[in-house]
């Protein structure tokens, strides 16, 4: 069976239309790993395990822009965050990386939840503690 034009013109338009948004789970991955703020600013007070942490955001997409991170719904306290890009080391907002480059995050907290505002949009990660 033949198509008629207009069915070709929709057809084209699906094919040329902008992709759908990626999930959360595909742009972002999310791990705790030990923290390192007593190392970094022998200031801080010493810590217990459930008070601080480091979390490793790991790029999983090929090109994104962190303009800010939160922990715990803004109920967390982010010390410090930081990016190695190669070999520069990047300390503010907003980071540029690429797939597999990771940003961190020291807290003065135990985190359970991410929000990060990137270009992909506001993405939510889940930490398992």
């Amino acid at each position: 069976m033949g198509m008629d034009m207009r069915g070709l013109v929709l057809l084209i338009g699906a094919l040329i239309a902008e992709p759908a948004m990626a999930q959360p789970e595909q742009v972002l991955s999310a791990a705790i790993v030990p923290s390192q703020l007593e190392s970094v600013d022998p200031t801080m007070p010493s810590l217990g395990a459930d008070e601080s942490a480091d979390v490793k955001i790991t790029v999983k997409t090929d090109h994104i822009r962190i303009y800010s991170i939160s922990a715990n719904r803004g109920n967390c306290k982010v010390y410090s965050v930081y990016a190695i890009n190669g070999t520069i080391t990047q300390n503010t907002f907003p980071f540029s990386l690429n797939f597999g480059e990771q940003l961190t995050a020291d807290m003065v907290c135990n985190p359970i939840e991410i929000e990060a505002q990137t270009d992909h949009g506001v993405i939510t990660i889940a930490l398992n503690r």
